[in-house]
């Protein structure tokens, strides 16, 4: 009677193994959602990130067009604070394009850390799973010798 305990147990570890195997399956297919999603997130930043510097560089250039239009921009008692204007207008726009792009570059960096340490959590996840799923097919495999030979012992001879 043995045996009864034994195919008891043996279907207990079966379950166990399809939930193992489902959640190692679910964990690929998060991983690789991620990664698209990724993809899709950076390529979006990325435009993102053009569109900002291009309406920077139109506003820059139209800025330039007003500016030389009015003669704000090289108005001055002499050439030296024309060009100090200039430099100005133009350390404005650089600076400006320089916070658009740490902007982003934070951004970006921000997302890979968070994919970063998601991918390290599956992998953590997935590498306990892997050993639990060995852990129990082991003892099913083991399980599945005992009952064998539990049923070859509790046979009836007949004679």
């Amino acid at each position: 009677m043995a045996w009864v305990t034994i195919s008891l147990r043996k279907q207990a570890l079966k379950g166990r193994m399809n939930y193992i195997s489902n959640r190692l399956m679910d964990l690929s297919q998060e991983r690789e959602s991620m990664q698209m999603s990724a993809g899709y997130a950076q390529s979006t930043m990325s435009a993102e990130k053009s569109l900002r510097l291009m309406q920077l560089g139109e506003a820059y250039a139209n800025g330039l067009d007003e500016a030389n239009k009015n003669g704000s921009l090289f108005s001055g008692n002499s050439n030296s604070q024309a060009f100090s204007n200039y430099m100005a207008f133009v350390q404005n726009y650089q600076q400006a394009e320089m916070d658009i792009n740490s902007r982003f570059q934070m951004a970006e960096e921000s997302q890979r850390k968070l994919i970063s340490a998601r991918e390290t959590a599956i992998s953590s996840e997935q590498e306990v799973l892997q050993s639990q799923l060995a852990a129990v097919s082991a003892e099913y495999d083991a399980l599945e010798k005992g009952l064998e030979s539990d049923i070859k012992r509790d046979t009836i001879k007949l004679a």
